[in-house]
């Protein structure tokens, strides 16, 4: 990638972020900020050949490096290749699957809750502060905007992402 290409990459980051600021400064909502961020994700593609990228996502599934997932899958930091996620629902999240991905190296976990936005109960907030981690909870779609938005900020992000979307 040339000199010029990244500095219009990071002219492109700084505008996003002033726009998502202006958003939240707003109160637009999460859900306007949501369509904004897939509406760019879906026009404009930014090749990051060392970090993986969810080129799109919809009620049929996700597409990451040309692959549709229409299974739950998680995503690691530099991994190209998502592992499918043996979760069907938020309520199949156990702390033995919680203590599961917190023995993977990374700097923020999004852990997309399918159609609908769900926060963790007592037993797994428990076991986040045993172990010190936080993760955070959002419905499917905004994990799968949030992971690019981080990724391309070249942050070492993990998502867990439970399938199907929904409409």
């Amino acid at each position: 990638m040339s000199g010029g290409d990244q500095v219009r990459i990071r002219a492109r980051r700084f505008y996003l972020n002033r726009i998502a600021f202006e958003l939240f400064r707003r109160d637009c909502g999460v859900k306007l900020l949501s369509r904004l961020f897939s509406a760019l994700m879906e026009l404009t593609q930014e090749i990051n050949s060392d970090r993986p990228m969810i080129q799109s996502y919809d009620a049929s599934g996700v597409t990451i490096s040309g692959r549709l997932f229409a299974e739950s899958f998680i995503l690691m930091p530099r991994d190209t290749d998502p592992q499918i996620w043996a979760i069907e629902k938020f309520q199949d999240i156990s702390t033995d699957v919680l203590d599961a991905l917190f023995c993977t190296s990374w700097d923020a976990l999004l852990l997309g809750t399918g159609s609908e936005h769900h926060l963790p109960g007592p037993d797994l907030l428990k076991l986040m502060a045993r172990r010190n981690r936080t993760i955070d909870f959002m419905p499917s779609r905004s994990a799968c905007a949030t992971f690019n938005l981080l990724s391309m900020d070249h942050r070492e992000v993990a998502t867990a992402i439970i399938l199907p979307l929904g409409h």
